[in-house]
């Protein structure tokens, strides 16, 4: 009895603690669309969410990956944005309309959809970055590419210095 209620007390106290995904791990997805979850995260997430995700485009060609409880926040505040605004609906239409149920299965896999895969050019290796409360999946060579831009347009941004020195790094 000792033991069923420790095990009780240890799992509702993980449940409650805020889990903060981080780092940058490589991955790799199988001709299937199979992709491994990094072991360092399946705990918590078969913690908070049972190892159910959901999977779903992001604007700049990467996916987004949340458990499942989080999704419904965002999924929340994504349906209470004005949609007679054409920029709303193109996000609600990307992020809702992409949105994909996936379960890690028992050797730690997710299932991407064709359609997901597709969206974001996933070939075999990947990029998986934590960040916060989600994932960000990125094909490793689309993730150069981006990344080569993104710094070239904060180079020739003279804003972003601005508002970068407002914050304590």
């Amino acid at each position: 009895m000792v033991f069923c209620v420790l095990l009780w007390f240890t799992r509702t106290r993980t449940m409650e603690q805020k889990v903060f995904f981080r780092g940058v791990n490589h991955v790799t997805v199988d001709d299937k669309g199979r992709m491994a979850i990094p072991a360092k995260y399946r705990q918590d997430l078969q913690a908070i969410c049972h190892g159910v995700l959901i999977v779903t485009a992001e604007r700049d060609g990467a996916l987004l990956i949340y458990p499942k409880p989080q999704w419904l926040k965002v999924e929340q505040r994504l349906h209470a944005l004005p949609a007679f605004d054409k920029r709303v609906r193109f996000i609600q239409r990307l992020m809702l309309g992409y949105a994909s149920e996936c379960e890690i299965d028992a050797n730690g896999r997710i299932l991407l959809s064709a359609p997901l895969r597709e969206f974001a050019t996933i070939q075999k290796l990947c990029l998986l970055f934590g960040q916060g409360d989600r994932f960000e999946l990125w094909d490793q060579h689309q993730w150069t590419k981006h990344k080569e831009l993104r710094i070239q347009e904060e180079i020739d941004n003279k804003e972003v210095d601005e508002v970068l020195r407002t914050v304590n790094l």
